[in-house]
């Protein structure tokens, strides 16, 4: 019944807006060539040399960001990732219902993702809502686990999730050639069903702080650094049974990424 409630919202605000000034559409895809150093993920997955495809944009009343990861892309023996599960993804539409006058306050949105880890057992849905405010873009979400790796909060409405996103040009040396700030802040909290088993917590957190020089509207090169609290919902310094080896890592530090990237 909650599902269908949604999408009659979701189709409400569609045909309420049909006659959305389309001016602002616009749409861009990039190739992204990553490599991240000490990132703390589950498992022991912190070394990998992936490639993402990064897309988006607007049209209408929709707005939409996505990605696809890649992971071992080079089949490295050296990549944590190597033999283990190659596709990661996120797709996160967003559906305008309501235009503010405000300068600081742009537009209110229906917002959903879709988190899913191709082979590992891990397919998140929200849905909630967002704005843009300040030129950061921001959404509020719960969160229902379909599957996470056969935890106890496997269908279940688990965890509110707070999402910031923002692209800032620092210094343009010309047109097309700039510094850029950007990145991205995610906290979950409240996630009580998964704190209920051995070594989980009840929130996780990410942010990723990037400088990127974009040149010639066609290429960019960056770094960021990456800031984890307890990753996977586990507790820093997990312990855990692979067959007969007993592991330990680390859910809580600092990861560092390098990319080169192409835009179409």
């Amino acid at each position: 019944m909650r599902n269908i409630f949604i999408y009659m919202v979701i189709v409400l605000s569609i045909m309420l807006n049909l006659q959305t000034v389309r001016a602002e559409d616009y749409k861009f895809f990039n190739i992204n060539f990553m490599a991240g150093m000490d990132a703390k993920n589950p498992y022991n997955n912190k070394n990998d040399q992936y490639i993402e495809l990064e897309f988006g944009g607007t049209s209408g009343i929709m707005e939409l960001y996505g990605y696809v990861d890649i992971l071992d892309a080079y089949h490295n023996k050296n990549s944590d990732n190597n033999g283990a599960s190659n596709l990661f993804l996120e797709i996160k539409p967003r559906f305008k219902i309501y235009e503010f006058d405000a300068g600081f306050l742009k537009n209110l949105y229906i917002s959903t993702a879709s988190l899913v880890d191709g082979g590992n057992g891990l397919f998140h849905e929200s849905i909630g809502l967002g704005t843009n405010i300040f030129g950061l873009g921001f959404n509020v979400y719960t969160v229902y686990k379909f599957e996470d790796f056969g935890s106890s909060a496997e269908k279940s409405f688990d965890g509110i999730r707070l999402d910031l996103s923002w692209f800032k040009p620092l210094y343009h040396f010309s047109e097309k050639n700039f510094i850029a700030y950007q990145g991205y802040f995610n906290y979950i909290f409240s996630a009580n069903n998964i704190a209920k088993d051995i070594n989980r917590t009840e929130d996780e957190l990410q942010t990723f702080q990037g400088l990127y020089f974009h040149f010639q509207d066609k290429f960019a090169i960056g770094y960021g650094l990456k800031v984890f609290k307890n990753m996977g919902y586990y507790k820093n310094n997990t312990t855990y049974n692979v067959a007969t080896d007993t592991l330990s890592f680390k859910s809580t530090g600092i990861g560092h990424y390098v990319a080169l990237t192409y835009k179409f």
